[in-house]
């Protein structure tokens, strides 16, 4: 069912048609008359986005007509997104992607996948559409997904005998891509400390966290 809207429910004719020839030209106020105290109403040009003024709602034009400042004058978070994160997506007019209002592309509708067997579901475990380079991995992020762009890393993995082989990457790798933990947060004081103090830094002895050196 189409939203409603005053128009259609609360204003009568003669509110925005107070003349009719012959009687007077003012056939038509225009909108800002009504339309007051919001950035959205200062714009200009009402007609650009809401094409019939009778059903401003329902006629949001289905369109690629170039869109921003107007979808960001109600949607004031996503410009904030998008600057704290500038990507390509940032250059675009909104209804590039957004081609109607309401409407929400999958990712998956312009990019291709990492992986064959991906989702636009997995796309957004690591990635939000608004900042894209700023990579969030969260929840189940299957240890494929990282192999991608990590191939190295993972070789290594897939070499190691140690329990790091079996421990997903989002398990040490938290938060904000990239991260990279201390050894100490999982394992604390590993060594006696006479033997820390002599070497400090974990790897010097181990190698690399990826393929360990261990004497299992």
């Amino acid at each position: 069912m189409p939203p409603l809207c005053k128009h259609s429910t609360e204003i009568g004719c003669l509110d925005c048609h107070p003349q009719h020839p012959p009687k007077g030209d003012n056939t038509t106020v225009p909108c800002v008359f009504c339309h007051t105290e919001q950035p959205h109403f200062q714009i200009g040009d009402c007609l650009h986005c809401h094409a019939d003024p009778h059903k401003p709602l329902v006629s949001l034009r289905e369109t690629l007509k170039p869109a921003r400042k107007e979808c960001l004058s109600c949607h004031a978070e996503v410009g904030q997104q998008m600057s704290a994160e500038l990507s390509r997506h940032a250059e675009l007019f909104c209804t590039r992607c957004h081609d109607r209002h309401g409407f929400i592309p999958g990712c998956l509708d312009c990019h291709g996948p990492h992986l064959s067997n991906q989702t636009a579901t997995d796309c957004l475990r690591c990635h939000q559409a608004h900042r894209p380079l700023e990579i969030v991995p969260a929840g189940y992020v299957p240890v494929t997904f990282c192999h991608v762009c990590h191939k190295k890393e993972a070789d290594d993995l897939a070499e190691t005998n140690t329990n790091h082989r079996a421990i997903k990457c989002v398990y040490c790798h938290k938060g904000q891509h990239p991260s990279i933990p201390k050894c100490m947060d999982c394992h604390g004081l590993p060594h006696s400390k006479s033997l820390q103090r002599q070497y400090r830094k974990c790897l010097d002895c181990h190698g690399d966290a990826h393929r360990l050196i261990s004497n299992k």
